[in-house]
């Protein structure tokens, strides 16, 4: 991903426009999945509820970091959804990473301590560089 974009950039800063399958910019923020914490806020759109964890705020405190995350989607489920609260143990959710394809790097997690786990296997997955994985609710039946 670095590399592709660096090289993108570079095209276009030298004036030759890139458009396929979009430019730059529109193009890192639909196949890194940049787009989804900010539609979620749509109630339109039915995108669940999603929330980013930063890296670095996740090397500092991950159990911390996890816990406003969670609280954050619960948050959005009530604010959006009307949903009422469940208890942290049994929220269902999946972890996942941007620049991920087939359901690669997407992972179940259940409770805090599941989603401590599942952050720490995609941050420090071989050769990763991402410094934002996505949380979101899960969404019963959908593969």
């Amino acid at each position: 991903e670095r590399d592709f974009f660096a090289f993108v950039r570079g095209m276009e800063r030298e004036g030759v426009r890139t458009c396929w399958p979009h430019e730059s910019t529109l193009y890192r923020e639909l196949c890194g999945k940049l787009w989804i914490p900010q539609m979620c806020l749509s109630k339109e759109h039915r995108v669940p509820p999603t929330t980013r964890v930063h890296y670095a705020d996740f090397v500092a405190d991950g159990r911390k970091t996890a816990v406003a995350a969670l609280k954050s989607l619960l948050k959005l489920r009530r604010a959006l959804w009307a949903k009422e609260d469940v208890p942290e143990s049994e929220f269902k959710g999946v972890v996942k990473l941007g620049f991920s394809w087939c359901g690669c790097d997407v992972l179940p997690f259940q409770g805090i301590t599941s989603l401590v786990t599942n952050l720490k296997k995609l941050f420090s997955t071989n050769g990763s560089e991402s410094t934002v994985c996505l949380v979101q609710e899960m969404v019963p039946g959908v593969v």
